[in-house]
């Protein structure tokens, strides 16, 4: 008699493949491994877990509110920009600045060996 594949004594055969389809080979290694019983928990799962919750509240948290002070010029413009675009000026600011620090922290593949950025380009 063969050895039965690992769930097949808790799900049926169509179960077990739609389980575990689309794993790749180690995925699928660790689940079977996991349905031998061939799996333990690593030290204390109550304090992982609530690390694990802390890392996920402290990254998905709301954004935060700071005043900014910008020339009557550039305010102008951003109010036509979010007029245009139908949203607040929060947002277009927001936008920005999140733009901007996402290009300032990835180095031009040119002049990385200098350490300079890529410039923005200017909007008309």
């Amino acid at each position: 008699m063969t050895e039965p594949k690992p769930g097949q004594d808790r799900y049926t055969e169509e179960e077990w493949k739609v389980i575990t389809d689309g794993l790749d080979e180690e995925e699928r290694e660790i689940m079977e491994a996991f349905e031998r019983g061939e799996m333990e928990p690593l030290g204390n799962t109550d304090e992982m877990i609530e690390a694990l919750r802390n890392a996920a509240r402290n990254t998905l948290t709301e954004p935060r509110e700071i005043k900014v002070r910008v020339r009557e010029l550039h305010a102008r413009l951003v109010e036509q920009r979010a007029q245009e675009l139908g949203v607040t000026c929060d947002d277009v600011f927001a936008t920005a600045i999140e733009e901007y620090l996402s290009r300032l922290l990835i180095p031009d593949q040119q002049t990385e060996h200098q350490g300079k950025v890529k410039p923005l380009p200017r909007s008309r």
